[in-house]
């Protein structure tokens, strides 16, 4: 199985073009073995309860999930809502993709993730639980902060670099 996955992540970089090799030495940054670090530790030595919430309310959670239990709070935005919104899509780029029909299940799954930690997280065991959620926002910001933002722009600075180019085709 692992070979199987590690085999399919590697297409990931292979459609985007890039040469394989660069990836055999990488040496991952210190905030992201700190990350790591913490999420092997929650989900291998604090117990069932630390390890469910940490795995399926934060790491697949989103922050728009109080729009599940509470009418007032704000919905997720749409995917369209972002700057692909100002752009015009060819025909092909506006039909519905496999992300946007997993959103539309979603709720559901998400609802059932809650209602299982809710309802079956023992009382004794919720401090535990919501000091690991307090880590795990803590690590997953330093990590966000430290690595994903500035790869982030130095990527967009790339896209809007290349959307440009005159033979780039948007709409």
């Amino acid at each position: 199985m692992r070979a199987t996955a590690s085999r399919s992540l590697q297409e990931y970089p292979r459609g985007l073009g890039f040469d394989l090799a660069r990836f055999d030495h990488v040496s991952p940054l210190p905030v992201l073995r700190a990350y790591r670090a913490f999420l092997d530790d929650a989900t291998q030595q604090r117990g069932w309860s630390v390890a469910a919430a940490v795995v399926t309310l934060f790491v697949e959670g989103t922050a728009h999930e109080r729009a599940l239990f509470d009418p007032n709070a704000a919905p997720r935005p749409s995917r369209r809502s972002s700057s692909t919104a100002r752009r015009p899509l060819r025909p092909a780029a506006r039909e519905p993709r496999a992300h946007e029909a997993h959103r539309g299940v979603e709720g559901d799954h998400r609802k059932a993730a809650w209602a299982v930690m809710l309802d079956h997280v023992p009382a004794i065991e919720h401090g535990a639980v919501l000091d690991a959620m307090r880590e795990a926002v803590r690590t997953w910001k330093d990590y966000r902060d430290d690595v994903a933002i500035p790869v982030r722009a130095v990527t967009q600075r790339r896209v809007s670099a290349h959307a440009e180019h005159p033979r780039c085709e948007i709409g």
